[in-house]
């Protein structure tokens, strides 16, 4: 069984290979975008240093109530801050589930943003740790299309290959 430990752990590692990736951020980077459809660089920030603590929030409330105000907020994020912003929703996760251990997260009811019902362990994992690994990946392929030399390891472990 995936602990609440465990999940949180994951999460943890996420945001630091994240934090890592942006590390090769430019401010030419910005505001680039695949297509005119996506989300820029800049975007794609913004969104990564809220979009696990809004399902977070969601697992405590039963409601996406406070989404919109969440996204507004990280309108406020930039290449310089991100990294703390990415520490203060680590930070804010955890808090935000704090009363619960493993067993309350398994029995407690909510829903994905869809309507689709699933325990809060479930929307820990499948929502919080899912989207933060799916971002990452986003980001580290939008820098590698900027020409950023980084490779697999950075992407996975948020380290280079050491030298050889």
């Amino acid at each position: 069984m995936f602990t609440k430990a465990q999940a949180l752990a994951s999460m943890q590692h996420e945001c630091l290979v994240i934090q890592n990736l942006a590390t090769h951020m430019t401010d030419a980077h910005m505001d680039y975008r695949p297509t005119p459809g996506q989300r820029s660089l800049l975007e794609l920030i913004q969104y990564l240093s809220v979009a696990a603590h809004i399902v977070a929030r969601n697992i405590v409330t039963g409601n996406w109530d406070h989404a919109a105000e969440y996204s507004e907020r990280s309108k406020s994020v930039t290449r310089e801050n991100f990294s703390a912003a990415m520490d203060e929703q680590q930070k804010a996760v955890e808090e935000c589930l704090a009363d619960f251990d493993g067993a309350a997260l398994a029995k407690h009811e909510t829903s994905m943003p869809w309507g689709t019902p699933c325990t809060g362990g479930e929307a820990l994992v499948n929502m919080c740790l899912k989207t933060l690994v799916a971002y990452r990946m986003q980001l580290f392929l939008y820098l590698k299309s900027n020409g950023v030399e980084i490779g697999t390891m950075e992407c996975w472990a948020g380290m280079s290959l050491p030298p050889s």
